[in-house]
This record gives C-alpha cells, structure tokens and sequence, in this order.
C-alpha cells in the first residue's frame, strides 16, 4: 500500500483542482514512510527493551540513548581475532592451492597397488587371511585339536601367506605342544624366522631363549606337562 501511495503521488497530475490533494497524498506517504523505516532501525532497540523488561522513562530513555561501544581494548581485541582468522583463513587457502599443485600425490587404489606390488605381505587380502589363519590356529590349539591345526598350518603354506611374529609364535608353541610332532621342528622355525631378516633381534632372543630352556629342562625331565603345572 506504502509503494502503490507513493507511485500514484509522484506520478499524479498536479491540476487546479486536484493539487492540494496530490500533496496530502504525497506527504501522508511520506510520514508512513517515515515511520516504517525508524521502526525498521529501532526493532533491535525494542527487542533489547522487552528482553530487559523497561517501562516509562526509562524504556524512553533507552531508546534515545545511543548504541553502547566497545571499549577501546575490547575493540582492539575483537579487531585482532578477526584478523588472525582471516590469516587462518587465507594460509588454508593457500595450503589448498599447494596441495593441488603437488602431482605426486597418490589415491588410495594407487598406493593399495604399490604395496600389492612391491608389498605383497602386506597387501589386504594377505593380512585377511594371515589374521584368520591366526584365529583358526589359536583355537584349534586351545581345543587340542592337533588334525585341524596341521591342516591350518599345510594350509597357510600352500597359500603362500607370508609369516609374522605372531604365525612363528604360533608355531613354535604349537610344536612344542603337539604330541605327534618332533619338538626339533620348533628350533627349525625358530632358524627360519632368522633368516628372513625382518624381525627385531630383541624378539629372536626373546623366542630363541624360550626354546632353548624348553630342551634345558627336556633333558632332565621337567618339560611343563598336565601333571607338574
């Protein structure tokens, strides 16, 4: 309605007859204009004076008062916080646009690929089924079941899967263990986790130490058994 008084005052013909109503016109738009753009900058003034519940004159002169300011180190405060977060903002920027630029970086497929390749021990389908054979020989020497347990162990060979710490851990106390089994087999695996060269010489003591205790005591007949544990 604002819109449409104010169209039709400024646009309206000023006759002989009709000026003096096209200048009411115009200046009642006018003070409804006025009045709608002063509500329109006070609303945040109103808002604060209901959330402070003031009445009379001191919601009058509230609304006369000017906006409270900052103090001067406040300011300097605010100034600087939002300073260093355009600083932030601007070096994230920037590491963005670095990371873009490097053209030796790899996706995930690509270095899945790389260590398949120069990795194969590594690569996900052998830690799955090197992790699952762990399980299987864990459990099967807990049941003492020594038939399943050979047939895990034949079973990760012929697969291929490469050893770790834990399958010659595995192994070599499931040697010891099995009752069908030489406990000299367990000093052969113990020479072959040697020999591949990847495992801490802290962990071939540790391990070559409990073997050779193990025949220490085989020697006098005092191997750990149902009967003397």
């Amino acid at each position: 309605q604002m819109a449409s008084l104010l169209s039709r005052a400024i646009t309206a013909p000023s006759t002989a007859g009709g000026g003096g109503c096209a200048g009411a016109l115009h200046s009642t738009a006018a003070s409804r204009c006025g009045w709608a753009c002063s509500w329109m900058r006070s609303f945040g003034v109103e808002r604060e004076i209901k959330r402070l519940r003031l009445r009379g004159s001191t919601a009058s002169a509230y609304r006369r008062a000017k906006p409270p300011k900052l103090h001067k180190s406040v300011m300097q405060q605010y100034l600087k916080t939002m300073k260093a977060r355009d600083d932030a903002l601007d070096l994230r920027g920037q590491d963005k646009l670095a990371k873009t630029k490097q053209p030796y970086l790899l996706t995930s497929e690509e270095k899945t690929a790389l260590l398949a390749r120069y990795l194969p021990e590594q690569s996900e389908e052998t830690q799955r089924l090197r992790k699952l054979g762990h399980k299987w020989m864990w459990r099967w020497i807990d049941r003492r079941d020594w038939k399943r347990w050979d047939a895990c162990l034949e079973r990760m060979k012929t697969r291929n899967i490469p050893f770790d710490e834990v399958t010659y851990n595995l192994t070599i106390f499931g040697m010891l263990l099995h009752p069908r089994r030489e406990d000299e087999e367990a000093q052969i695996y113990i020479a072959e986790m040697a020999s591949a060269r990847k495992f801490h010489p802290a962990l071939l003591r540790l391990q070559r130490g409990f073997v050779d205790s193990y025949f220490e005591l085989k020697e006098v007949d005092a191997t750990p058994s149902r009967d003397n544990l």
